[in-house]
C-alpha cells in the first residue's frame, strides 16, 4: 500500500471552522486491490502537523517573497517601458 492522500479540513465544509466543527486529518491508502480511508485522531493529527509546522512556513515564506520579486520586476518591466515610451515621444515632438 502507499500512502495516496493526506486531507485536513473542517469535519463539515458547509460550517465555519471551530469548537462544532474542528479540523479532522484524513489519510487515504492504495493499493492495486483496494482502497481505504481512515480518520486520524485529534493527538495524531495534532503530532502531524507539530511535525511539519517549520518546513509549511519555511515554504509559505518562500512563496510569497517569489511572488513579491515576480510582482516587482513586472512592475520594473512595466515602469522601464513606459519611460522609453515617453523618451520616443518626447523626441518626436
Amino acid at each position: 500500500m502507499k500512502l495516496t492522500e493526506l486531507t485536513i479540513r473542517p469535519a463539515r465544509s458547509y460550517l465555519a471552522l471551530g469548537p462544532d466543527n474542528p479540523l479532522k486529518a484524513v489519510v487515504k491508502l492504495s493499493s492495486e486491490e483496494s482502497t481505504v480511508e481512515c480518520v486520524l485522531s485529534d493527538e495524531t493529527m495534532r503530532r502531524m502537523l507539530d511535525l511539519c509546522a517549520e518546513e509549511i512556513a519555511a515554504n509559505a515564506q518562500r512563496n510569497v517573497s517569489e511572488f513579491v520579486a515576480a510582482v516587482t520586476a513586472i512592475e520594473a518591466g512595466n515602469s522601464a517601458a513606459l519611460i522609453s515610451a515617453d523618451h520616443k515621444s518626447a523626441g518626436e515632438a
